[in-house]
């Protein structure tokens, strides 16, 4: 493709149009931790060297979740390449991001459960005493 664009100022743009300065920083940190790994320039990062890349990610220990948004920040990257058609196809279109455990989310829900059945427990109780004739009906 004829583009007149380097890695850097397509890199600059792309961060460019992130509204928050921390989620700017990761996308930075993100990409040059791709750069690194890769030494390639942009245009020519296939989806090997992605694959590559994500496997040194889980070498390096990082949890599912920030293994997830590192790639997602890589994908959002070749998007915009795409996009701005500065490559001709986008080779993380393929890219799968790991899956992970929403914990906190499944946590809150048990804690939501336990406690709505304490209450039902406690209503329970409170109506056994004061009509014992209603619970053994019921």
């Amino acid at each position: 493709m004829s583009c007149t664009y380097t890695d850097n100022q397509i890199v600059e743009q792309r961060l460019e149009c992130l509204p928050s300065p921390l989620t700017r920083s990761c996308y930075a940190r993100d990409v040059s931790r791709l750069r690194k790994h890769t030494h390639k320039p942009l245009i020519q990062i296939k989806l090997d060297d992605l694959l590559s890349f994500a496997q040194s990610l889980s070498e390096a220990g990082l949890a599912p979740i920030s293994r997830a948004r590192t790639l997602a920040a890589v994908k959002s990257l070749f998007g915009f390449c795409r996009r701005m058609a500065y490559i001709e196809s986008d080779p993380a279109i393929a890219l799968r991001l790991p899956r992970y455990e929403r914990r906190l989310a499944e946590e809150d829900d048990r804690r939501r459960r336990r406690r709505a059945l304490a209450v039902r427990g406690r209503r329970r109780a409170a109506i056994a005493h004061w009509w014992p004739c209603y619970i053994s009906a019921a």
